[in-house]
């Protein structure tokens, strides 16, 4: 066998396995194990990596006496799709358990990746194994079986597999995110961002994918080098894991927390008198003030179940608990400045902390929210005249 060439393509991805190989490395260190969450997102490394390995190793091809292994080329991304749908929703609800229901969703890969290509070994041509898995489809396959066509196709379908997986992890994270609205005064959007990224990275290699698979049907050859396009993508996504995983704290839900107000014993009066000694609490004692003002703790104050409290803002004022209170910390950043009037040389981020914010993003999107400005533009429109 000849000498392996490196080209600079090669080195991407072997730099991209070294990053991989680091993560890893540090994963023990850096994860709390007794989360169920942190076994997906290892999963969904070690997916990653094994995906760039193989596809490194037929650039140049090896005689691996393993069906098994060039079979990880068509099955292998319908592991990614559930890995990272149960990353979120084990973020969502940490205390979840993991049922029959849960594995199901793993069948196709084992079954696709694993059970037949252990038991057949016609799932590949020569040229499939030597060359690439989708020469099935170009012009210079004459001969191929109908299993290996089949297993082609499935190709192809793994990446609308994954797809799917992240429209239903794309609906659990918009949850998330809402449940908190409705719990906590501040949320950490560094968190959520990281989510949002890592689910970005996944629909990048997906996108990049799409656009091979249509030269590829439309042109009717197979470049090798075309695949590129959506392999380099999933050196991103392993560096973007590398890059964001320390220091991440996700706030764990309560039960309480995730539910809405099916069967509420609260009545119009109840609620009217509630809505009113909410509405006085605010004005008079100013608990907004707090940056770790949560929905349980205003509730507790108000001698309110944090249920109906949560109902109260919902219906009465249309907005989740998280926009509440951020409104109230607006309105008292214009009065200070107002009341300030430009005498006083003072910074908008530190009247942001005093109110309650407890970041620059969270205060500067609830800002332009409410007002329809931003800080900045509205100190310079509204004062100093």
């Amino acid at each position: 066998m000849d000498s392996i060439s490196f080209d600079i393509w090669s080195i991407l991805i072997i730099i991209a396995l070294a990053q991989g190989l680091f993560v890893l490395s540090i994963l023990p260190f850096k994860l709390d194990w007794t989360k169920r969450r942190n076994y997906f997102l290892l999963g969904i490394i070690l997916v990653l990596i094994w995906l760039e390995v193989e596809f490194l190793s037929v650039r140049k091809p090896f005689n691996v006496p393993l069906n098994i292994f060039y079979g990880t080329r068509h099955g292998l991304w319908m592991l990614l799709g559930p890995l990272f749908y149960f990353y979120a929703q084990f973020i969502y609800k940490p205390n979840q358990k993991l049922g029959i229901r849960t594995w199901i969703h793993f069948l196709p890969f084992l079954l696709i990746t694993i059970i037949i290509p252990f038991f057949n070994t016609d799932i590949l041509n020569s040229r499939q194994v030597n060359y690439g898995m989708l020469t099935a489809f170009d012009s210079f396959n004459d001969r191929i079986s109908p299993l290996q066509y089949i297993y082609s196709s499935v190709f192809v379908f793994q990446f609308i597999h994954l797809s799917i997986y992240l429209l239903f992890a794309r609906k659990v994270v918009k949850k998330y995110r809402n449940t908190l609205k409705n719990n906590y005064s501040n949320i950490d959007v560094n968190n959520l961002k990281w989510l949002h990224q890592l689910s970005m990275g996944l629909l990048i290699i997906l996108i990049f994918a799409t656009v091979f698979l249509f030269i590829l049907f439309y042109t009717r050859i197979y470049r090798r080098h075309l695949d590129y396009l959506y392999v380099l993508p999933m050196s991103y996504v392993i560096y973007l894991v590398s890059y964001k995983l320390v220091n991440i704290s996700w706030k764990q839900l309560k039960p309480s927390e995730t539910k809405k107000y099916t069967k509420s014993s609260l009545d119009d009066k109840m609620a009217d008198e509630y809505a009113a000694r909410l509405s006085d609490h605010m004005i008079t004692n100013k608990p907004y003030l707090n940056t770790k003002l949560r929905l349980a703790e205003l509730a507790k104050n108000l001698e309110i179940s944090p249920h109906h409290l949560s109902q109260i803002i919902n219906e009465k004022y249309h907005l989740n608990f998280y926009d509440f209170i951020n409104k109230y910390r607006v309105n008292e950043i214009i009065t200070i400045l107002k009341e300030s009037n430009g005498k006083e040389k003072i910074s908008l981020l530190d009247i942001a902390y005093k109110t309650g914010f407890n970041n620059k993003t969270s205060f500067t999107n609830s800002f332009k929210k409410f007002t329809g400005q931003t800080p900045s533009s509205f100190k310079s429109l509204h004062l100093n005249k």
